[in-house]
């Protein structure tokens, strides 16, 4: 599976765990006091368990394997992960769907969810996209009462 998305210029689950620190250290966690742990247990060819250590909500790591006592505990399996991840689900979607399971503190694992996500939550998914147009600046009325364009 990760071939696929890496042919598809999208991200694998290595590429998502390789940056993940990262990405949750620019998150606002100003709410978080002490020290949370996450444990990812992403299942399957492409997947791996790894937890990360939030310290202050100013701190992130990630380490490899399994904590003996996370806060929460999100589990996936890697074909629903790498759709998850890549915006092609979202959480919502994942989580109702039973693709996604949350075990623990399910606050954390909201706050969770901007960093969890590489693509822009609907970027393929073409049911979310969204046109706005005002038609105040494409139509005018003349003195009849009949719309007209302008050009």
């Amino acid at each position: 599976a990760s071939d696929v998305y890496k042919r598809q210029g999208q991200n694998s689950v290595d590429d998502w765990f390789s940056s993940l620190a990262e990405r949750v250290e620019r998150q606002d966690f100003a709410s978080l006091r002490g020290s949370a742990v996450v444990q990812f247990d992403i299942q399957g060819a492409q997947g791996q368990p790894a937890f990360l250590t939030l310290v202050e909500g100013q701190e992130a790591t990630l380490s490899e394997g399994r904590h003996e006592t996370p806060d929460v505990t999100i589990t996936a399996d890697d074909v629903d992960w790498l759709a998850l991840i890549n915006g092609m689900i979202g959480p919502e979607e994942a989580f109702l769907g039973g693709k996604l399971n949350v075990a623990g503190d399910i606050n954390l694992a909201l706050q969770m969810a901007e960093a969890i996500s590489l693509a822009p939550p609907g970027t393929y998914l073409p049911q979310r996209w969204r046109l706005d147009v005002n038609y105040l600046d494409i139509l005018t009325v003349n003195n009849n009462q009949q719309p007209t364009t302008n050009n």
